[in-house]
């Protein structure tokens, strides 16, 4: 039965993935209203009310009490992201254009339908990875596979992991060492501070990457300091979340999940299919007020007040999926 109804939400957000892709339909934030159109124009919550981008800024936060607090600038994180979907050629003007200044694209790897953007950020002086989420229905039935894997060795051979997430990674894994190690040369040579994004399955596969940073032996040259998801699926079991985020804490890693109002993304694979989220969830509770709550979940339980408190039946929005923050995520957000 819960592999019917994941079913059953796999393909309603793939049949809206593509409806957004074939008609050019875009989000306004202001609002919230939903509007055709074609041109590649962004729209930011935060902007004038005629939909005019203002810079990204950090986010105000409330932690899991209502006291506000400053949050990373998640925006720009995400504006990276988005990076994925829009460039399918590093020789190509880097989209989106709000990153020009500081950003650069140094390779594209595309197999088998997974694509990473692989740059430098001169900002903060770091090597970067995008994973682009899934675009169709032959995408997410290759992602999502609803049994786990036991994939790396000693110490870490019983953590568990989601099959078709880890396949799609391991798609473009050589293609992101390769583009790495170019990069890594050009900035320093070795230690070089890295971050990785990922929105929808490619957050599962950023989520992956990170972990095979962390674990070490797989990159050269590269220190990861951040990881950033933006409507990440479930990846892995407790014995993941737990390995990932003793590891993590170990090495000083920033690692946030942002979650929107009643996305159903982040809904699978269950839990009750023995997965679990990393902790640190960011959660936009409002469809338009970009406001997040730091959510009060840790390395052996979720956060129910947070993005679950629409479970088990209200978790079903292909919309909150493909806006974030205020942004249009997907390919219409070129």
């Amino acid at each position: 039965m819960a592999s019917k109804l994941l079913a059953a939400s796999i393909l309603a957000l793939a049949a809206a993935q593509e409806y957004h892709e074939h008609t050019g339909l875009k989000i306004l934030s202001k609002d919230g209203a939903r509007i055709h159109q074609n041109e590649p124009e962004r729209h930011a919550l935060g902007a004038d009310g005629h939909g005019v981008y203002r810079p990204p800024r950090p986010i105000l936060g409330r932690d899991g009490h209502g006291v506000a607090t400053t949050m990373p600038n998640l925006t720009r994180a995400l504006l990276i992201t988005q990076t994925s979907y829009c460039m399918a050629d590093a020789d190509a003007p880097l989209s989106p254009a709000e990153l020009s200044s500081t950003v650069e694209v140094t390779a594209v790897h595309e197999h088998e339908g997974a694509r990473a953007v692989i740059g430098w950020d001169n900002a903060t002086k770091s090597a970067w990875v995008s994973f682009r989420g899934t675009e169709n229905l032959e995408n997410w039935w290759d992602n999502i596979q609803f049994e786990k894997t036991t994939p790396y060795p000693a110490p870490y051979d019983a953590v568990a992991v989601e099959t078709g997430f880890t396949k799609w990674y391991g798609y473009v894994l050589d293609g992101v060492k390769a583009a790495l190690m170019t990069t890594v040369a050009e900035h320093g040579g070795s230690s070089v501070p890295l971050k990785i994004y990922g929105h929808s399955a490619g957050g599962a596969c950023a989520t992956l990457m990170a972990f095979d940073a962390l674990r070490g032996g797989v990159f050269a040259g590269v220190s990861l300091t951040g990881v950033y998801t933006y409507g990440c699926p479930r990846v892995g079991d407790a014995t993941f979340v737990s390995t990932f985020v003793e590891l993590a804490d170990a090495a000083g890693v920033e690692h946030w999940r942002v979650t929107h109002h009643h996305d159903i993304v982040p809904h699978v694979p269950q839990e009750d299919l023995g997965y679990l989220h990393l902790p640190r969830e960011a959660w936009q509770e409002d469809v338009t007020d970009p406001t997040l709550t730091t959510c009060q979940d840790s390395a052996t339980a979720e956060d129910d007040a947070c993005s679950n408190s629409c479970a088990p039946f209200s978790c079903t929005s292909t919309s909150d999926h493909l806006s974030y923050l205020g942004l249009v995520q997907g390919i219409n957000g070129c």
